[in-house]
């Protein structure tokens, strides 16, 4: 349902699997300015370091909470080299604790 909604809003198919550029190893990339776009997967939730070094453009930052459906937005950042983000979302269970992270232009 709500899963289903979101990853309508990303166009997988040209994205690719680049596990190297986030420091929890699950990374999709969509290379190319201006319309470059990462979406990184927090399994325990927490924190991540992506490398956003082959982009020098600033990027929308959006949260995902899979369990609830919930999204936040998280404001910009500049790309050009690596950037540690931190999940808005607190869970009092390692069940639900999975977090998405899409950076997008």
């Amino acid at each position: 349902g709500q899963t289903l909604q979101y990853a309508r809003r990303i166009d997988l198919r040209q994205m690719t699997p680049r596990g190297e550029l986030a420091s929890t190893g699950y990374a999709l990339a969509k290379p190319g300015e201006p319309n470059a776009a990462f979406l990184v997967y927090l399994p325990a939730g927490g924190s991540v370091t992506v490398n956003l070094g082959g982009a020098s453009n600033s990027f929308a930052v959006e949260w995902f909470h899979p369990a609830s459906g919930q999204t936040v937005n998280g404001g910009s950042v500049n790309g050009g080299g690596e950037q540690l983000f931190t999940s808005p979302f607190n869970s009092s269970s390692s069940l639900d604790a999975d977090v998405v992270l899409y950076l997008h232009q």
